[in-house]
């Protein structure tokens, strides 16, 4: 398809990009409700993001400043000598300098490559240790000499002043890039499922800052939009797609290309000046396990293996048992009034037993809160024509048979409480992979019986990115991303994503 036979111009698809009515999308409802906003021209968003880039630098040299004003009363508090630190003082000004470069060494003024907060949080770390070592080399050359309280005094305060400060840059630019403020326009180039995980990712996580214009093909296509969004194009005219939609990224999902095709792409973007990532093609592989390595000019990705040890099962159960009995005498006052309003709510029991699977395919008897009316099996054949998810699943947005308590809890997923027993008990961890239903399993191909590697959730990544918004297809990538790459950090991110995300109440019926 080339530009001038067949190819879509998105400024005929109108703001709301209507899809047409040939469109290869999945049927899915949370795949082709494609929301936009109004995107700067990418010249305007460039000089946005310059001015973001300098009031960052500003605010993490104000932050500076406050950690150096805050490490002498500290180190003080401990009982030292006030004279050397007051003689430091006027050296130590210069060195406010040193701290804005080598944040920006670790990339931390790069808006795009910021990954999750637990990856910022570790190059904020390492970067502050580098900043005070080069302190303390300066003063050392200046012919002052730091005590070591000192040296600990500014390393903490500073780490404490400049995380809060980048804490709340972090918010702004997500703000900013959510309203389309600083957002630029992106093409993936793919029509394959890979490129259309990246679209639903970019429509959904819109702090990233990227606005999907549509897709350009690798090969003739044969539909003129992908799950609501227009083919802008093919390969061969990528540089006229740009052009028509003034887009600053190019998104290439590595699974749709040949490396002739990347090879073509990176000799026609060569004179362009955007932004291209090109996905590596393999799933569920988290960034942390990946190092590039050259070898006589060729890149060459090394992964490293990822299993659970002994002392890991062992350490995430211990944390699951502890965490588990803990929450369930902190909720008990919480849980005795839910029980007593789900049994006033109408007859029927307090607790809804259904039978799950668990690791290793085993079944198990999972506990909640009773949120629906009594003998709801009888009612799933006439309701199942108002199904509003897709593949396995069976979602409705106002299920009649949820009582009026049972919407309540829903909403807060107050009535999975119980579940914490199943924790107790050793069948469920407090994250992993959705419970799947015997009905589910039974269905399940190779791919996705890697979810029964571990043990269900009663959180998990799916919870956090969307919950029941979700698509059937990213359901199990997040699982399966989940199972190939747990640690401890991760459940402790997730956990701590938990909460805000229940608030929020996206994707909860």
């Amino acid at each position: 398809m080339s530009a001038g036979q067949g190819s879509v111009d998105p400024r005929a698809f109108g703001i709301a990009l209507d899809a047409p009515s040939r469109d290869i999308g999945t049927g899915s409802f949370a795949a082709t409700e494609v929301r936009t906003r109004v995107v700067p021209p990418l010249a305007t968003a460039t000089s946005r993001a310059q001015r973001l880039t300098i009031a960052a630098v500003m605010a993490d040299v104000v932050g500076v400043i406050v950690g150096y004003a805050l490490a002498r009363p500290v180190h003080l508090a401990t009982g030292a000598d006030p004279a050397p630190f007051l003689h430091a003082r006027a050296t130590l000004a210069w060195t406010v300098a040193f701290w804005a470069p080598i944040f920006a060494a670790y990339h931390l003024y790069d808006r795009r490559r910021l990954g999750s907060p637990a990856e910022e949080a570790r190059q904020v770390l390492h970067a502050v240790c580098v900043a005070t070592g080069s302190v303390v080399v300066f003063t050392f050359f200046a012919g002052v000499e730091l005590e070591r309280g000192s040296v600990a005094a500014i390393w903490a305060t500073c780490l404490l002043t400049v995380g809060i400060v980048r804490l709340v840059m972090r918010k702004v630019a997500h703000r900013l890039n959510s309203r389309g403020f600083t957002a630029v326009r992106a093409v993936v180039v793919g029509v394959n499922d890979e490129a259309r995980t990246l679209a639903r990712i970019l429509q959904r996580q819109r702090w990233r800052g990227y606005d999907v214009a549509g897709f350009v093909a690798v090969e003739p296509a044969g539909s003129a939009s992908v799950d609501g969004r227009p083919v802008l194009g093919s390969v061969e005219d990528i540089a006229a797609v740009l052009d028509r939609t003034d887009a600053g990224t190019v998104l290439i999902a590595g699974s749709a290309v040949s490396s002739e095709t990347r090879s073509e792409l990176d000799r026609q973007l060569q004179a362009s000046n955007v932004e291209v990532q090109v996905s590596l093609g393999l799933p569920n592989l988290a960034a942390s396990r990946l190092s590039v390595q050259g070898i006589d000019g060729l890149a060459m990705l090394s992964v490293q293996p990822k299993r659970l040890s002994r002392r890991q099962v062992v350490g995430k159960r211990m944390f699951d048992l502890v965490t588990a009995v803990t929450l369930v005498i902190l909720t008990a006052p919480v849980t005795a009034l839910i029980a007593l309003a789900v049994r006033l709510s109408g007859p029927g029991p307090v607790l809804f037993r259904q039978v799950r699977v668990g690791e290793g395919g085993r079944p198990f008897t999972l506990f909640k809160f009773r949120s629906m009316v009594v003998h709801t099996e009888v009612h799933l054949d006439e309701l199942t024509s108002r199904n509003q998810a897709d593949g396995l699943l069976f979602k409705m947005a106002d299920d009649p048979r949820v009582t009026r308590v049972g919407r309540i809890l829903r909403r807060l997923s107050l009535d999975e409480l119980p579940q914490l027993l199943n924790v107790i008990r050793g069948e469920m961890s407090l994250v992993g992979p959705r419970p799947a239903l015997l009905q589910e399993a039974r269905r399940y191909d190779e791919q996705l019986r890697n979810r029964l590697r571990v043990k269900p959730g009663l959180t998990g990544l799916w919870q956090v990115n969307g919950r029941h918004a979700l698509p059937f297809e990213d359901y199990v990538r997040y699982d399966l991303f989940y199972v190939e790459n747990w640690s401890l950090s991760l459940d402790l991110y997730i956990m701590a994503k938990t909460i805000p995300a229940l608030f929020s109440r996206q994707g909860a019926y």
